[in-house]
């Protein structure tokens, strides 16, 4: 199951800071109010005593219980909106954004994971950007010290990897796929030659059609082409 990302709760959190925060103040304060007004003093004949207040003690306690328990109203309300945040992101796939819309130069790589992931959202003047895993669509906290340009596979990595079979995969309704489209012309890298994209499968593979035939790719070894 897909996790809440830590930063979509960053209201939640901090306003539980500020209550454990309130909760310790109001604590103390309470303790230093009640023994303030538990002991009154009564004057006497040579000198005046301390004495014990009933009433002021069920004061002090009284205004005690009232912090603790706005503490819990307010831990009540952070807890609703975060599990309904929850529900929300694992629930409602228009909560994230599709990756079909994704544009191909804003892929990078991340160089601590080895991960490809894409800017969803940079401010205007460029200095703000949050970026997702391109594959589980969470988002994720990285720098751009960190994030180096997509470099094209060779024929021999594609090669490496375990063969694709048309058959064995699922075709997907989608139309288009991370900034490619049904019926564009493409390069297939590992077969040096032109085609067009089919097809999309469930696992973000594409079949192209080259020379007659179809073949099913890894979305990676091929590039737009350019006419």
């Amino acid at each position: 199951m897909r996790k809440l990302p830590t930063t979509a709760i960053d209201v939640e959190s901090t306003l539980k800071s500020i209550t454990t925060v309130l909760l310790w103040l109001g604590i103390i304060g309470s303790i230093a109010y009640t023994l303030s007004i538990s002991f009154v003093e009564v004057p006497g004949y040579y000198h005046s005593h301390s004495k014990f207040s009933f009433v002021g003690f069920c004061t002090g306690a009284g205004c005690l219980l009232e912090v603790i328990v706005a503490w819990a109203v307010l831990r009540v309300f952070v807890e609703i909106s975060i599990s309904l945040k929850k529900l929300i992101y694992i629930s409602d796939r228009s909560f994230i954004m599709d990756t079909a819309d994704v544009d191909r130069s804003k892929i990078k790589v991340n160089k601590k994971t080895g991960r490809r992931v894409y800017c969803y959202y940079e401010s205007a003047s460029g200095n703000i950007k949050y970026y997702k895993d391109l594959e589980t669509q969470d988002v994720v906290s990285v720098s751009d010290a960190d994030l180096e340009d997509l470099q094209e596979v060779t024929k021999e990595e594609i090669e490496s990897r375990p063969k694709l079979v048309r058959s064995e995969s699922k075709l997907s309704s989608s139309s288009n796929l991370k900034g490619l489209v049904l019926g564009q012309n493409v390069i297939v890298n590992s077969l040096n030659e032109i085609g067009v994209v089919k097809a999309f499968t469930e696992d973000g593979n594409v079949i192209v059609e080259t020379n007659g035939k179809l073949e099913i790719v890894y979305y990676d070894d091929i590039k737009e082409f350019d006419k």
